[in-house]
């Protein structure tokens, strides 16, 4: 499977993840975080990386690995920088960890037509 499929996969079923964590978080009251939040969490790591990969997938090996772990961390870093102004406006981080899942679902389900195998363009003449 392409890594921009992977991706767009992960992105659905952890994102999904992260949503249902929100919804169930905001209807209980409980925000503490449970198994639900972690592997949302693993799979939005593994989405950042495939999709990282599929954005450099015609560079050197060792390139791909660099930007493939940065946006991981990268994701990470904006996330809890989230968290802050949404403490300040009386939002939870369940109730950003959701909107983040949302967020991740959209993206999966729109990219998913980016991810179908690589097709060479040979050019107007060739036969």
């Amino acid at each position: 499977m392409a890594p921009m499929r992977l991706g767009c996969l992960f992105a659905i079923l952890g994102g999904g993840c992260w949503l249902f964590f929100g919804v169930l978080a905001h209807s209980s009251g409980d925000s503490s975080r449970g198994i639900v939040f972690y592997v949302g969490a693993a799979l939005l790591t593994l989405a950042a990386f495939g999709f990282a990969i599929a954005a450099v997938r015609r560079s050197p090996l060792w390139l791909r690995v660099i930007v493939g772990g940065a946006a991981p961390v990268f994701g990470w870093m904006v996330l809890l920088t989230l968290y802050e102004p949404a403490d300040g406006a009386g939002f939870t981080k369940a109730t950003v960890d959701g909107a983040v899942g949302a967020l991740a679902v959209l993206v999966g389900i729109f990219r998913w037509g980016a991810g179908r195998a690589d097709t060479r363009h040979r050019g107007s003449h060739a036969r």
